[in-house]
C-alpha cells in the first residue's frame, strides 16, 4: 500500500479531529513533494513528538520505514500499557481520599451544627475532641468555599504551567525522591527513557540526536538535562557509559549495560533489555502499592468517619453516665 493510500485510510479511521486535520496536511504535503519526516515536523511536538519524527527520518533514509513505524508503535503501547497501570492502582486511593474529605465536608456543614445547638440547649459540658469538632464546624462555611477556590485556581495554574523549566526544575527532582512513590517514578523514567533511545538507535538515528531527545521523552526534567550533558560529552569523544556514569541519575547497573552494548556492538538491544527490566520492575511496584494501600486506605476512611462519631456522640455518654448516676 503506498504512502498517500495509507494515510487516507487512517484519516477515515481517525476520531480525532486534530489529528485528523494534521494528518490530512501531511498527506497533502507529501503528494506536493515533501517526505513523510519534512510534513510532520511542522506539526513536531503538537501532534508528533520528536523521537516519532526522527525515527520516521532514519526509517526513510535507511528505506526501512514501515519497521520504523512499528517499532514507534511498540515504544508508545507500552509507555500507554504502563501509564495504565499505574493509573488504576492509584486510582483506588484517590477515590476513597476525595470520598473522605467530602464526608468530612457535609458532616461539618450539616451535622456539626444540630448536635452543637443541641448540647447548647442541654448546658453539657464538651470534651476537648468535640470542641474540636464545633470549632471546625464554625469555620468550615467560610473555609470550604475558600479552599475549593483555592483548589480550582491551583489546578488552572498548575495545567498551564506545568511543563515549564520553573516548575520542573524543582517538581521532577522530587518527584524521584517522593517517600514510597518515588522508586516508581524512578523506574517508570528509566523504563521510557531506555526504551526510546533504544528504538531511535535501532532504527538509525545517530546517538547525539538520540541523545538530545530521549531525555525529553523521559518525562522528567533530571533525565533530560542529565541525557543533554550526557550528549555533550559524547560529542567530545567520552564513551557512552563512562559519560553516563557521571550522571547519578543512571543507575550502575544501567551503565554497565550500556559499557556491555558498546563493547559488544549491540547497545540498542542492551537498552531495550534494560527498557523491559525497568518496565516490569515499575508494573510489580504499581501492583504491591495498589496491594498496600487499599486496606490502608479503608482504615484512614475508618479512622476520620469514627474520629468524627465519636466527638458528636461523646458528652451524650457523659450526660448519660451522669443522669444514671443521679438516678
Amino acid at each position: 500500500v503506498s504512502l498517500i493510500r495509507a494515510l487516507n485510510i487512517v484519516i477515515e479511521q481517525t476520531r480525532n479531529e486534530k489529528l485528523r486535520t494534521a494528518l490530512a496536511e501531511c498527506a497533502a504535503k507529501i503528494e506536493a513533494g515533501s517526505s513523510f519526516s519534512q510534513a510532520m515536523e511542522e506539526n513536531e511536538d503538537d501532534i508528533f513528538p520528536p523521537v516519532m519524527v526522527y525515527m520516521v527520518r532514519a526509517g526513510e533514509t535507511g528505506g526501512f520505514l514501515d519497521k520504523s513505524l512499528i517499532t514507534v508503535a511498540d515504544s508508545f503501547e507500552a509507555d500507554v500499557r504502563l501509564q495504565g497501570q499505574i493509573k488504576s492502582a492509584l486510582a483506588y486511593p484517590v477515590v476513597v481520599l476525595c470520598i473522605a474529605l467530602a464526608l468530612v465536608a457535609v458532616m461539618l456543614l450539616t451535622i456539626v451544627p444540630m448536635f452543637d445547638n443541641m448540647y447548647k440547649s442541654m448546658n453539657a459540658t464538651l470534651p476537648l475532641i468535640t470542641q474540636i469538632m464545633v470549632a471546625m464546624g464554625k469555620v468550615a462555611p467560610v473555609a470550604i468555599p475558600l479552599v475549593i477556590v483555592g483548589l480550582i485556581a491551583f489546578f488552572m495554574f498548575w495545567r498551564r504551567n506545568r511543563n515549564k523549566d520553573f516548575i520542573r526544575s524543582w517538581w521532577e527532582p522530587f518527584l524521584l525522591k517522593a517517600p514510597v512513590f518515588g522508586k516508581l517514578n524512578t523506574n517508570v523514567a528509566l523504563a521510557r527513557f531506555c526504551n526510546n533511545f533504544s528504538s531511535m538507535l535501532a532504527s538509525g538515528v545517530p546517538i547525539l540526536n538520540a541523545l538530545d531527545i530521549v531525555g525529553s521523552t523521559s518525562g522528567n526534567y533530571v533525565l533530560d538535562t542529565a541525557s543533554k550533558r550526557v550528549s555533550n560529552l559524547v560529542e567530545r569523544g567520552y564513551r557512552l557509559s563512562d559519560s553516563m556514569a557521571s550522571e547519578t541519575v543512571f543507575p550502575t547497573m544501567l551503565t554497565q549495560m550500556v559499557s556491555i552494548g558498546e563493547d559488544s556492538g549491540a547497545i540498542d538491544q542492551m537498552l531495550a533489555s534494560a527498557g523491559k527490566a525497568y518496565d516490569e520492575e515499575a508494573q510489580s511496584m504499581a501492583k504491591q502499592l495498589t496491594s498496600l494501600l487499599e486496606p490502608l486506605m479503608i482504615l484512614v476512611l475508618g479512622v476520620v468517619v469514627g474520629f468524627m462519631v465519636l466527638g458528636l456522640y461523646m458528652p451524650m455518654f457523659s450526660m448519660f453516665d451522669a443522669m444514671n448516676a443521679n438516678a
